[in-house]
């Protein structure tokens, strides 16, 4: 009997493993983070849900705004990160558990530079940093 229960013990330890996912997770501001699950390369900015997507290289923040920089994946292989590609957002930070104010982007330099302008968040710098695949 002993014997069994330490077989459907090991065997359970080995089915869970297959379970078993890698994940990392930073908090920005309130309720935002920046997170991934699997792969570095999911990097991606949630508020319960995802509002930037994958993949998330760099972001900083004031009270009232996050920017954020970004890669996207290639279709079809989340692995590889088009690094030749840069999208700029500008999240409106909220209160509320969802987020009802805007979201700008993606956009290029020239258009996230306008806008950073004029919303006057020329201050805010890029102070998280993580690799570029």
């Amino acid at each position: 009997m002993n014997c069994r229960r330490t077989l459907i013990l090991i065997l359970s330890l080995f089915t869970l493993s297959g379970c078993v996912f890698d994940s990392d997770s930073d908090n920005i501001i309130g309720d935002y983070e920046t997170s991934w699950i699997d792969i570095p390369q999911t990097r991606n900015i949630s508020k319960g849900e995802q509002i930037i997507p994958e993949y998330v290289s760099e972001i900083g923040h004031n009270s009232k705004y996050i920017i954020a920089k970004q890669h996207p994946i290639k279709p079809g292989n989340i692995v590889t990160v088009h690094t030749d590609t840069t999208n700029y957002y500008i999240i409106e930070i909220t209160a509320n558990s969802f987020q009802d104010k805007p979201v700008y982007g993606p956009l290029d330099q020239k258009e996230f530079d306008s806008l950073r302008h004029q919303l006057n968040l020329t201050a805010i710098q890029f102070d998280m940093h993580y690799p570029e695949y």
